[in-house]
């Protein structure tokens, strides 16, 4: 989608910039003994909380019969991305490499990172 009103942009941006705060306090709890259910229980609770929905949970391919099972995908150390926080059974460990990968809808509009 391209945004084409100043209110489209101003939907995005504010969006952007929810998404960047609730992935900052994400990524300060990513530290040894997290489980990746727990930040996922944390990413539902910040979007609901500002009346946003989750962009990835539920979301469903052309080929796919069930929806994605989580908002927050969390993927450490050699871990493809798209693994879903909650059901991937994470615990991150001293020296891991995390990659964060949520994405949230405000307004109507999608906002990823």
């Amino acid at each position: 989608m391209i945004a084409r009103t100043r209110d489209e942009i101003e939907i995005l941006r504010e969006g952007g910039k929810r998404l960047a705060r609730h992935l900052r306090i994400l990524a300060e709890m990513v530290t040894p003994g997290v489980t990746g259910e727990k930040l996922e229980v944390k990413a539902r609770e910040m979007v609901v909380a500002e009346g946003d929905t989750l962009a990835f949970f539920g979301y469903k391919g052309k080929k796919e019969k069930d929806g994605f099972p989580s908002g927050l995908c969390v993927s450490v150390n050699d871990v493809i991305v798209h693994s879903p926080a909650g059901q991937n059974g994470t615990i991150i460990k001293e020296g891991d490499v995390v990659c964060l990968d949520f994405g949230i809808k405000h307004h109507g509009l999608f906002t990823d990172h």
